[in-house]
């Protein structure tokens, strides 16, 4: 669920300058944490009959500190503008992610890069017909 819900969350809150290396950092931590659980489960680490115990528990606790590190993220600046129509919170949040005081800007970008966005919904008749 990770996978789906964090880019675009970092995609939201990176600044124009580095969202492409934060997007690929994402990625290549994910890749080098798979590498590193298949490291661990290797016959002479973990991946024994007694010592797979050590494995599954790095499984649960790496999840259990990310859940207390949730409570310093801030929200998503995009969100808090376009969903909740709540700008000072926004700013708030802008400011604190690019430490700043002057983030204008980037709550001018946001509307810009959002203002197009308005799509009309359709049902799945609606899209077969289309075709």
């Amino acid at each position: 669920m990770a996978c789906v819900i964090v880019p675009p969350f970092i995609g939201e809150i990176s600044s124009q300058k580095v969202r492409g290396a934060a997007g690929a950092a994402f990625q290549l931590s994910l890749t080098l944490g798979i590498l590193f659980a298949q490291i661990i489960g290797l016959p002479f680490i973990a991946g024994t009959c007694y010592g797979w115990g050590w494995g599954l528990a790095i499984v649960f606790l790496l999840p259990f500190f990310g859940i207390f590190l949730l409570l310093l993220l801030p929200n998503s600046p995009t969100q808090m503008l376009l969903t909740y129509g709540n700008e000072d919170q926004a700013v708030k949040d802008l400011k604190k992610l690019r430490g700043t005081p002057n983030v204008q800007a980037d709550i001018a970008l946001i509307r810009e890069q959002t203002s197009g966005n308005k799509t009309e919904s359709l049902s799945i008749p609606q899209v077969r017909k289309t075709n």
